[in-house]
């Protein structure tokens, strides 16, 4: 018998979440964003376990090396925002608009 719950819970996990990437400049106190062109999207349970802040410690070591290899300067501070859709709404009403997931500093010895 087919559980609709848990198809539900299950296909909202596995829905994509798109991530927005800003390069951080500090001046005179005041964080300046600049918008870089990355474009990509996660599984609703990696920004859910982002949130919780559940996941392991090497996910943020991973990313600050992707963003090297992406060609983001070695030393530069990056913001990375998930942007919901109406449906991740639909998962957790704290899903909606744009959320500061958190702020990676890139650097080769990761």
């Amino acid at each position: 018998m087919v559980n609709l719950k848990r198809l539900e819970k299950q296909a909202a996990q596995n829905e994509t979440v798109e991530l927005k990437f800003y390069k951080v400049n500090e001046k005179h106190g005041k964080k300046l964003l600049k918008p870089l062109t990355i474009k990509t999207s996660v599984p609703m349970s990696v920004v859910k376990a982002v949130l919780d802040k559940t996941i392991v410690d090497t996910f943020y070591q991973r990313l600050a090396s992707d963003l090297l290899d992406r060609g983001v300067e070695n030393g530069t501070i990056v913001q990375i925002r998930a942007v919901f859709s109406k449906s991740n709404a639909e998962f957790n009403a704290m899903f909606k608009g744009t959320l500061v997931l958190c702020e990676v500093k890139v650097a080769s010895g990761n």
